[in-house]
């Protein structure tokens, strides 16, 4: 028996660059883009290690768009309790 297992995929092109902290965009908007890509990783990496692989890339990037740390540390920290009570209700 095979089992599939499967984590975020990313050409090799891929830029990093998201819509920087300090833009005119609402903070509930940038937030959101946050909070989606941390919910693709957890939804895409079967695997442990490779979900804290990637969401400490993501940490890495959003710091480096401008978005400020303990922000981006506190949101993915609440991901992983907010994530689990979405598996549980499934």
């Amino acid at each position: 028996m095979q089992i599939l297992i499967t984590k975020v995929h990313r050409k090799p092109t891929r830029t990093q660059a998201y819509i920087n902290w300090r833009s005119n965009h609402p903070k509930t908007m940038l937030l959101g883009v946050l909070k989606g890509l941390i919910h693709r990783a957890h939804c895409f990496c079967d695997k442990k290690e490779d979900l804290q692989k990637e969401l400490e890339l993501l940490h890495d990037v959003f710091i480096i768009n401008g978005y400020p740390q303990h922000l981006v540390k506190k949101t993915i920290d609440n991901s992983w309790e907010r994530e689990l009570r979405k598996e549980m209700l499934k």
